[in-house]
């Protein structure tokens, strides 16, 4: 094109032989372009076949119990222990983790959502740059599919990206180098120097600051409940911009019925999450949508509040707006409103 208002600015050409690619780049409109590209990247083809990894990640109920909570452990023993194995469809897990013990590591995400039959829908305006040390915020609608969709996204755009999350995924060995674990039946506070030192690097960084799945509050919204202010406080404190992203998905009715009769009888025992794992191998939702809002650099979000925990209440409701936001800016790549913030 070459018009007023829209015009090409570059052109890249790419040739592949059976030997060789290669790629060239000119800056420009093309009929201002030389014969000599800007830019020449040439790549030999090998006839060697890729080395594939052999990992052997495995989802052994009463082992994991036993690791990270004894007590409970004991107590599950017999038939209590076998319906909870059933419950937690270890068979299920372990068919698909033994076909994807056989791929490589940075595809495990990927092949993970095909067998699943999930295509998100990534609705965004603009990334983060990489040498920018994003850190990127998400609400969670339901699980394990939250962790799998995001990294997947991610790790193509930011390949050292660091995920915080549970210590339990940890045994999935594919997984393991992008976690900082921090415990859940131990003390969270034992995690902070690991949190720290990753804040303090130069990681892209993943959060879910609610800590939990998202359940069906008194108004009928699905809310995953307070988040923790510690992505804005360490987040401030190395001066890294925060993005805000909304995860538009949700789990089975059964799951969130069985919340709500839970709390209805003040039953203190999380009794839903033990259909966590059914909820990954059943999704609700084959086209859940990913919102990515632009980022945020530290001098704004400083100037939003003066306490932290106020800061972080502020891009939760972003999260939650990011849907009707977008909404409202059909062509959000081109429109000024995806450029602005919300109120």
């Amino acid at each position: 094109m070459q018009r007023r208002l829209v015009a090409t600015v570059s052109l890249t050409q790419v040739d592949v032989s059976d030997s060789t690619v290669t790629m060239q780049y000119w800056d420009g409109h093309p009929s201002q372009h030389s014969e000599t590209a800007n830019k020449r990247i040439q790549l030999n083809i090998g006839e060697t076949e890729p080395v594939v990894s052999t990992f052997t990640s495995q989802f052994n109920v009463k082992s994991l119990l036993q690791r990270y909570n004894p007590p409970l452990a004991q107590r599950l023993t017999g038939w209590r222990g076998r319906f909870l194995t059933w419950l937690l469809a270890e068979k299920k897990v372990n068919t698909v983790l033994q076909a994807l013990n056989q791929q490589p590591a940075e595809r495990f995400c990927d092949l993970a959502l095909q067998r699943l039959n999930i295509v998100p829908h990534i609705i965004a305006c603009r990334w983060p740059a990489a040498d920018s040390r994003p850190v990127f915020v998400c609400n969670h609608p339901t699980g394990g599919i939250d962790g799998l969709l995001l990294i997947s996204v991610l790790q193509k755009r930011y390949p050292n990206l660091r995920v915080i999350a549970n210590e339990v995924l940890t045994e999935i060995q594919q997984l393991a180098p992008l976690l900082i674990p921090v415990p859940v039946f131990g003390k969270p506070k034992d995690a902070l120097p690991a949190l720290q030192e990753a804040f303090a690097s130069n990681a892209p960084l993943l959060i879910f600051p609610a800590g939990r799945t998202a359940r069906i509050n008194t108004s009928g919204i699905l809310d995953d409940g307070p988040w923790a202010k510690l992505a804005v406080t360490l987040a401030s404190r190395q001066q890294r911009p925060i993005t805000v992203m909304h995860l538009d998905n949700k789990n089975s009715r059964w799951f969130y019925w069985l919340a709500r009769l839970r709390t209805t009888f003040k039953i203190a025992a999380n009794l839903e999450m033990l259909l966590l794992v059914r909820e990954m191998l059943n999704p609700t939702k084959k086209q859940p949508r990913l919102f990515v809002d632009i980022p945020m650099r530290p001098i704004e979000l400083s100037a939003i509040a003066d306490q932290h925990t106020e800061r972080m209440a502020w891009l939760k409701r972003r999260c939650y707006q990011l849907p009707f936001i977008y909404r409202e800016n059909t062509d959000a790549t081109v429109k000024f409103g995806c450029r602005s913030r919300a109120n």
